[in-house]
């Protein structure tokens, strides 16, 4: 992803997740929630699922972030002038644990003004 960030000049590169080893209740459940979200917010981001995500320092000091809202970065860095790509990346089998989200436990509903 270092390389890509160097070589398209972007602010920003966001992962995508390919040969997903999840479910297909959990593949459809990310499909539904990128849906609503690139709804409400004009997008066309195919997975904001991805925890990759690579920023350059200048940019996200040009983004006012809260709790949660990571995922939406790949609608804030644009949004704030900066330019975004994305990389696919493999996804890998969860060694250990399990998810802790999904439709009805996404542990996101407390947002709050996080830490500088």
């Amino acid at each position: 992803m270092m390389k890509k960030l160097e070589a398209s000049g972007a602010d920003m590169v966001i992962g995508v997740r390919v040969n997903r080893h999840d479910t297909w209740s959990r593949k459809m459940q990310s499909k539904i929630g990128n849906g609503v979200r690139n709804w409400i917010t004009k997008d066309d981001i195919t997975d904001t699922g991805c925890s990759l995500k690579l920023v350059r320092r200048e940019a996200i000091d040009r983004v006012t972030l809260y709790t949660g809202m990571h995922r939406f970065l790949p609608t804030l860095v644009p949004d704030a002038g900066l330019q975004g790509d994305r990389d696919a990346g493999q996804s890998r089998a969860r060694q250990f644990g399990v998810s802790k989200y999904g439709a009805m436990n996404a542990h996101s509903a407390g947002w709050r003004i996080a830490s500088p």
